[in-house]
C-alpha cells in the first residue's frame, strides 16, 4: 500500500511546521515534521496500526503530541489531516 497525503493533511503539515518555527526553531520544525513522516510511512507496511474510530472506516495513529487521522482505501492510505491532541479534526 501507499501513503498519499490529501490537501488537507499537506496544509497541517506547512501549518504545524510553521508553528513551530514561530515559537522555537527551524531544527525543531524539521524534526517534529520529519518524526511525523516517517512514522507515517509505517503505515504501508502496518496499515492497521492505527486505532479505528468506532463505527467508521477512518483511523488515527498518534505521534508524540500529533495525531494522525487516515483512512485505509483499496491500494492506498489516505492520510487526511494532521493535528496537535489539543485541537478538535472534525
Amino acid at each position: 500500500m501507499k501513503v498519499i497525503y490529501a490537501n488537507e493533511a499537506k496544509k497541517d503539515l506547512k501549518n504545524l511546521y510553521d508553528y513551530i518555527v514561530k515559537n522555537s526553531t527551524h531544527a525543531t520544525a524539521n524534526k517534529v515534521v520529519d518524526l511525523i513522516i516517517k512514522d507515517v510511512l509505517l503505515l504501508e507496511q502496518m496499515p492497521r496500526i492505527g486505532t479505528k474510530l468506532k463505527g467508521e472506516n477512518i483511523r488515527f495513529l498518534v505521534v508524540k503530541k500529533y495525531v494522525v487521522v487516515y483512512e485505509i482505501r483499496e491500494e492506498i492510505i489516505l492520510i487526511a489531516n494532521i493535528y496537535s491532541k489539543g485541537q478538535n479534526w472534525r
